[in-house]
């Protein structure tokens, strides 16, 4: 998620508690503002450490300048602070002060949003904590929508995913019969309306003490790996206060220590946080031990959540399993009980808030449910239904529009014939994703 730093002095908190809600409904639900209860100090905080740890871990700093931010102290030094850090900065004007009394550092530097100018201002009553006092803010509409499209440029908006991959800038963004990975995420069209029902339903089991298994249910061919990969789990390695998400798990016949078991997830993920616990007992059967496992977990989860704007409450470890199916092999199915076990025993456990997410073909989804490890538990379920026909055109036509002025760019007409797109604009296609 792209956690945005809001820099404001405290004689605007109405205005810049305006800006907070508007951007939260345009979709980024990770903001650290001073004067939140949730995300911002508490009474009896360090406030100025808590602030600098903020600024660390932000993806980008909103200075709402005024009259008032200027003649602050702090306000200028979280802006020296945020350029020492080489942090992305957007200055708002709030109050229309006049642009020659801005410093000449922010006007040579910086592009200016001007909130206050114009003739299309809209108004927001803002009710100040415990109803203390109330007033009506007012914001120039299109100065709002020049925000929300620099954020949005500046690859800071909650739903966007750059692609071309920097690490892979010729890939090609037509995938054949292969499923889309995690570095697919911004080509991944067509299923807006499943990943946002589904994210919805996960955030809700978060809540929820039980049950932890979320069962993605689909025909073969149904699309389940590619909605898995590139379009749940980067959402969710985004919204990093709520969620801790290991790398996704394979069975194929090796669940526990194959390539793409879960001991290999975990060094992974251990990996990325930069924790140095040597694995190389517990990759040894013999020596495998549920326990201690679970005290890495814990370990993994407390340093994930310490790098967050508030640590007070830790995220949920998800545990991804793709094509569950393969659980029920004859073909390692020793080592897939052993992972169906490990699995029970976490989902028993009292320590961890954990959320397992298996998709599963809708034919197979009953040896899940009579299988005698996982007796008794209970499973909420996600049915994928077929890509509905009007969504072709845009899973076809959008990877093209996102490699418009790169290398890359082409015409989509270039790969379909005149009949192929007469049929997509009236939705009559089905077939048309295997001939790319």
């Amino acid at each position: 998620m792209s956690r945005l730093f809001i820099s404001h002095s405290s004689e605007n908190n109405f205005e810049t508690i305006a800006i907070q809600q508007w951007l939260a409904e345009q979709g980024w639900n990770e903001i650290f503002l001073d004067l939140d209860a949730k995300q911002g100090i508490t009474v009896g905080e360090k406030w100025e450490r808590k602030i600098h740890k903020a600024i660390n871990s932000c993806n980008a700093i909103l200075f709402c300048v005024s009259h008032d931010w200027i003649k602050s102290e702090w306000c200028r030094k979280e802006y020296e602070l945020a350029i020492k850090l080489n942090k992305n900065i957007v200055i708002v004007l709030i109050d229309g002060i006049k642009r020659e009394l801005i410093p000449l550092e922010l006007k040579e530097t910086l592009q200016l949003i001007d909130l206050k100018s114009g003739n299309d201002h809209v108004g927001r009553l803002i009710i100040l904590e415990n109803k203390s006092a109330e007033k009506y803010v007012y914001f120039s509409k299109s100065g709002l929508a020049r925000l929300k499209d620099g954020l949005v440029k500046a690859e800071l908006h909650p739903e966007y995913f750059k692609w071309p991959p920097e690490d892979e800038l010729n890939r090609s963004p037509y995938r054949g019969l292969s499923a889309l990975s995690d570095i697919d995420a911004g080509i991944f069209f067509g299923r807006e309306g499943s990943t946002a029902d589904l994210l919805k339903k996960i955030k809700l089991l978060r809540d929820e003490s039980k049950p932890n298994f979320m069962v993605i249910l689909g025909a073969s061919g149904a699309g389940k790996s590619s909605f898995l990969r590139a379009g749940i789990i980067p959402r969710l390695i985004r919204d990093e206060a709520n969620f801790t998400v290991i790398p996704i798990v394979r069975p194929e016949q090796a669940a526990m220590w194959g390539e793409h078991g879960l001991l290999q997830s975990m060094i992974n993920i251990y990996e990325k946080y930069n924790l140095d616990l040597k694995w190389t007992k517990l990759k040894d059967p013999l020596e495998f031990n549920m326990d201690e496992i679970i005290e890495r977990i814990n370990l993994l989860i407390n340093s994930s959540s310490s790098n967050l704007f508030n640590s007070n409450e830790k995220p949920t470890l998800v545990i991804p399993i793709d094509q569950g199916e393969e659980l029920f092999q004859c073909e390692g199915r020793a080592e897939a009980n052993i992972f169906l076990e490990f699995l029970k025993h976490l989902n028993n456990s009292k320590e961890l808030s954990i959320i397992f997410l298996i998709t599963i073909r809708t034919d197979s989804f009953e040896f899940l449910q009579s299988s005698k490890v996982l007796e008794n538990t209970m499973y909420e379920t996600f049915s994928l239904s077929p890509v509905p026909q009007g969504a072709y055109k845009n899973i076809i036509e959008g990877p093209a529009i996102c490699l418009k002025g790169t290398e890359q760019e082409f015409h989509i007409e270039d790969l379909l014939t005149e009949k192929l797109l007469k049929d997509l604009e009236i939705g009559e296609s089905k077939d048309c994703l295997p001939l790319l």
